[in-house]
């Protein structure tokens, strides 16, 4: 999605702002993870109810494409049972980069 323009260091000190959005499916995602866990001998932890989202916000230079900002969060979500006990979790994590280029 297209948020707009955005003051930035660009030469023409203006970027356009891009959001990117995921959201994974989430059968898929407990199949795999719990896949996973089997494979790994860990038969007595299964995950129930994953839903993980993704988001990247890129603040870029029109003409040269060219970044300057990046932002990507990350949310994942779910159940997770051990030996029968089950454990809510909620975890996000957020990077955030900033690029700067020299001039010659």
């Amino acid at each position: 999605k297209l948020n707009g323009t955005k003051p930035c260091d660009a030469p023409g000190g203006r970027c356009v702002e891009i959001e990117l959005s995921a959201i994974y499916d989430h059968g898929g995602l407990n199949q795999t993870m719990n896949d996973a866990l089997q494979r790994m001998g860990m038969t007595n932890v299964a995950f129930d109810g994953l839903a993980e989202e993704s988001r990247m916000i890129l603040l870029t230079d029109p003409k040269t494409l060219l970044p300057y900002q990046m932002s990507m969060t990350k949310g994942v979500e779910g159940i997770l049972k051990i030996s029968g006990e089950s454990r809510v979790f909620r975890r996000t994590d957020e990077i955030g980069l900033d690029f700067a280029y020299r001039k010659f």
